[in-house]
């Protein structure tokens, strides 16, 4: 069984299952996952699909936040601390080399700075819910929202902990753009690092 809209169909010939997949005409790779089953036993095998040939971008925006705190805790950023972040922001935190967002009972958000996103564009990031919290991160631009489920992420005390990296893809924005990156719920906090937006 597959529910992935990219696969058009299959067939199976004795042992040999073939599968048949749409064109990938997106920026980035995408996957599907088929369950094969046989009587009671079954398997799931993971199909990666390489994104639109000669679909190369022109990065716009990295941040790794670069800093010594070694207080998950740390110092609250300002629109000075990391100038590509230097739209609003809310409870976010400077800490081993990243940002917390929100705290025990407010939401916690950072805004890049004004962005030319008028063509198609994906954002990158690095993040993981903070400790055991349950959490979801949405990433915005303008009528555009993407969601990490809490499911997607693991469990960190630190950076250092194995964020995920995750890549969002987004079509056409404007000329005149912000990427709003938040937590989603008062009293949910997460950790995010490395951002990177690449422009197609």
């Amino acid at each position: 069984t597959c529910d992935d809209e990219f696969v058009n169909d299959w067939e199976v010939n004795g042992n040999t299952v073939t599968v048949y997949l749409s064109e990938n005409t997106e920026i980035i790779t995408r996957t599907a996952t088929i369950k094969v089953t046989y009587g009671k036993v079954f398997t799931n095998v993971t199909i990666k699909q390489d994104g639109k040939p000669g679909a190369s971008g022109t990065v716009i925006l990295s941040e790794q936040f670069d800093n010594t705190n070694t207080n998950i805790d740390g110092t609250a950023i300002t629109a000075a601390t990391f100038p590509n972040f230097s739209g609003s922001f809310n409870k976010a935190y400077k800490g081993f080399g990243g940002i917390k967002l929100g705290t025990s009972s407010v939401v916690g958000y950072i805004t890049s700075k004004t962005l030319d996103l008028s063509s198609k564009f994906t954002v990158q990031l690095d993040a993981g819910r903070y400790k055991a919290n349950t959490t979801e991160i949405s990433v915005t631009v303008g009528s555009q929202t993407k969601t990490i489920s809490n499911a997607q992420l693991s469990n960190c005390s630190t950076t250092s902990d194995g964020l995920t990296t995750f890549i969002l893809e987004f079509e056409a924005a404007t000329a005149s753009s912000t990427v709003k990156i938040s937590t989603t719920s008062n009293g949910k906090r997460a950790l995010i690092d490395n951002v990177i937006i690449t422009k197609y």
